[in-house]
C-alpha cells in the first residue's frame, strides 16, 4: 500500500518532519514527578509547624512558620500545586528543623520546592 506522506513516531520531538525550519525556539520540559503522599505530608508538616512555633524567635522564623502552616492546609485539601508554592518560602530553617525532628516526606518536599 503506497504511503501518502512521511510517518514519524516520536515520544517527544521538536521540529519533526520534512524540511522543518525553526528560529528562536525555547523548550520548556516538565520532569515526570512522583506524586506526593499528601496525607502523610500534612501530618509531617503539622509536626514541623509545632516544633517551629516552639523555637521561633525572629520575624523570619514566623514567616517560615506561616509558610509551613499554609502548605499543611493545602496538603489537607489535596492541593499539591499550592503545597509546593507555599514550601518555596519555608526556607533553610524549616529544612534544618525538619532534619532535626525526622520528617522525611516534609524534608524532601521542602527540598523539591526550594531547590535545595
Amino acid at each position: 500500500m503506497p504511503k501518502e506522506g512521511d510517518t514519524y513516531n516520536v515520544g517527544q520531538g521538536v521540529g519533526v518532519g520534512r524540511n522543518v525550519k525553526m528560529n528562536n525556539v525555547v523548550i520548556n520540559q516538565a520532569q515526570n514527578s512522583e506524586k506526593v503522599d499528601l496525607p502523610a505530608l500534612a501530618d509531617e508538616l503539622g509536626k514541623l509547624r509545632a516544633q517551629m512555633k516552639k523555637e521561633a524567635v525572629t520575624p523570619e522564623h514566623d514567616v517560615a512558620v506561616g509558610a509551613i502552616a499554609a502548605a499543611e492546609a493545602s496538603a489537607k485539601k489535596g492541593d499539591e500545586t499550592s503545597v509546593f508554592e507555599h514550601l518555596k518560602s519555608a526556607g533553610q530553617w524549616a529544612l534544618e528543623l525538619g532534619l532535626k525532628i525526622g520528617v522525611p516526606v516534609a524534608i524532601e518536599s521542602i527540598k523539591k520546592a526550594s531547590g535545595f
